[in-house]
């Protein structure tokens, strides 16, 4: 167990507690009901805004953590098969819940998207992060045969060309898909493993740092905020126009400050924190996992929408995030415990005699 491990095992679970707040307004009727109040209810619609607008940061927090830990590993079938079946568990019996128990209808091609969800590539997180999972060893040759410098360099132009032109550059139409920008968020992330373990800068800088740097990302938030209530209001999204998409230079450059800050943290080995982590990614299969979960998850059981004409809005904001985070996290520790033990054993076996053919 790495020294650090613990803090940025950390980071994965305050990472994916934001997922969840974002999720808590884009994915309900919450956003249909902000900056509908007029002027007299602007400065909560901005103040909620800039609670939960934070999911694609989190998402390149979350693939910077990948990147600083795969970079010096292997993928083997087997740990691919591992992330695999558990996407397949939880996409398949969740999908089929729904429809069991009369709450939605079956539909075959929406079935075939959970059975095969690399298909979803490009509109999806879990297809495309599972797509990009395959590049990993090609990422980690390239890294192994370039130098500092040229590590370097890859990234500069990656972030001016795929993060500040798309972010302050309006009328440039340039885009690239989760797979493509998860590669160069991988480099940022095996950068800071490689060359950024002996810094000489102090917790204190990167936090007061990444405080900076929010504090910017707010005010961008709260300007959006303001033109959004009064000139643009079709799309909740144009509210947080600088970090709603993983590319966005508010998205990425925060997310590279967090993640620097939590890894300066000393927290040794805390098993823990490596439990509730490990379970993270089934916090995001399990609460995100369709638009009829969405629906019966943040409209009918919590109610946002209804909430938040209430004086108890962003209590009821942190209780219902905080509680869908501990229930899904509380079901995967229980699938790992059952399940997950119980088919690696198939897939081990299976390995066994293919590698001893």
């Amino acid at each position: 167990m790495e020294k650090r491990e613990s803090s940025i095992e950390l980071l994965r679970i305050y990472s994916m507690l934001i997922i969840v707040m974002y999720h808590y307004m884009v994915n309900s009727k919450l956003a249909d009901v902000l900056f509908a109040g007029g002027d007299a209810a602007l400065p909560k619609d901005i103040l909620m805004v800039i609670l939960c607008c934070g999911g694609k940061y989190s998402i390149n927090c979350f693939v910077l953590i990948t990147g600083y830990f795969m970079c010096k590993s292997n993928i083997s079938i087997r740990k691919f098969l591992k992330l695999f079946l558990e996407v397949e568990l939880y996409g398949v019996i969740i999908y089929l819940v729904f429809p069991m128990t009369g709450y939605d209808r079956f539909v075959l091609s929406d079935f075939l998207s959970y059975v095969f969800p690399v298909f979803a590539i490009g509109v999806g997180f879990v297809g495309s992060y599972l797509a990009f999972y395959w590049f990993i060893p090609f990422l980690n040759i390239l890294i192994k045969n370039i130098n500092k410098k040229q590590h370097f360099a890859i990234i500069i132009l990656s972030i001016f060309f795929f993060s500040v032109v798309p972010t302050f550059c309006v009328s440039a139409d340039v885009k690239i898909g989760y797979v493509g920008w998860f590669m160069i968020v991988y480099l940022i992330g095996a950068y800071i493993r490689i060359y950024h373990e002996n810094t000489k800068r102090t917790t204190s800088f990167w936090g007061t740092l990444t405080l900076f740097i929010f504090v910017v990302s707010a005010i961008s938030t709260v300007a959006c905020s303001y033109l959004y209530a009064h000139f643009w209001g079709d799309n909740i999204h144009a509210a947080y126009y600088f970090l709603n998409e993983c590319n966005k230079f508010f998205a990425i450059i925060p997310a590279i400050s967090t993640f620097i800050f939590f890894k300066s943290l000393k927290l040794g080995s805390n098993k823990v924190i490596n439990k509730i982590a490990a379970s993270s990614f089934a916090v995001l299969l399990i609460h995100g996992h369709s638009l009829t979960m969405q629906r019966w998850l943040w409209d009918d059981v919590c109610d946002n929408a209804g909430w938040y004409n209430t004086r108890f809005a962003f209590l009821h904001l942190f209780v219902c995030t905080i509680g869908v985070y501990i229930i899904c996290t509380a079901i995967d520790m229980l699938r790992i415990r059952f399940i997950e033990k119980w088919y690696l054993k198939l897939v081990d076996k299976a390995l066994s005699k293919e590698s001893s053919r």
